[in-house]
């Protein structure tokens, strides 16, 4: 490591470069940490392609600083830009212990509701199919019981119409 390193800082350089895939190309925006704007030019040359670095600019520390970019808004949506910050170009957003606590919190409540939800296991189903064809037998034979009172109040009737 070299003192200049240790003394200057390496700094932060937002650069867009042309990706191709295929027949398109797109520009894309992003972030490179070097000590110069030509060594920040070579390793994005290096990365993707000779002709595919259409810009590199020097980003300040300040503009990188998370509390400037990742403002808490309390309905969680991102502000928008004035017109002057619309020029400028776009830092990434780093991950704060906040967001991070956020994250881990929510995926801790769906574990929780997760496991707190009954899964059903064999003998529960077996319980259940068994309950459920006794329900059966016993709906069968109140049927059944029915048609022989019917049948039976049947014949009472034929009874007493023969006897009048």
């Amino acid at each position: 490591m070299k003192i200049t390193e240790i003394v200057n800082g390496i700094h932060s350089y937002v650069a867009t470069v042309r990706i191709k895939r295929g027949k398109t190309t797109t520009t894309a925006k992003t972030i490179i940490y070097a000590e110069s704007n030509t060594q920040a030019r070579n390793l994005l040359s290096a990365m993707y392609g000779d002709n595919s670095v259409v810009s590199v600019s020097k980003v300040s520390d300040s503009d990188l600083n998370e509390t400037s970019v990742n403002q808490v808004v309390p309905n969680r949506t991102i502000p928008r830009p004035t017109p002057a910050q619309a020029t400028k170009p776009v830092p990434r957003i780093l991950p704060t212990a906040y967001t991070h606590k956020l994250a881990r919190d929510a995926l801790l409540a769906q574990m929780k509701r997760n496991s707190l939800h009954v899964k059903p296991t064999i003998d529960d189903l077996r319980a259940a199919q068994d309950k459920f064809e006794t329900e059966q037998k016993r709906i069968d034979r109140a049927y059944d019981e029915a048609l022989k009172d019917r049948y039976k109040w049947a014949e009472i009737r034929k009874r007493r119409l023969r006897a009048n």
